[in-house]
C-alpha cells in the first residue's frame, strides 16, 4: 500500500480470484476512531 499527503490518495495493489466486479472494505484508526469505507472495482473488465 502506498499514501500520500497529497489530496489524501491512497493506492494499494490486489489479486482477485476471477473476472468480475467486487466490493472492498478498507478501515483505518486514526486518532482511535474505527472508520469503513466501502467501494467498488471491476477485476479484468
Amino acid at each position: 500500500m502506498t499514501t500520500t499527503h497529497r489530496h489524501g490518495e491512497v493506492k494499494f495493489g490486489a489479486r482477485f480470484p476471477s473476472d468480475g466486479r467486487y466490493r472492498r472494505f478498507p478501515q483505518a484508526r486514526p486518532d482511535g476512531e474505527l472508520i469503513t469505507a466501502a467501494f467498488e472495482v471491476s477485476a479484468g473488465e
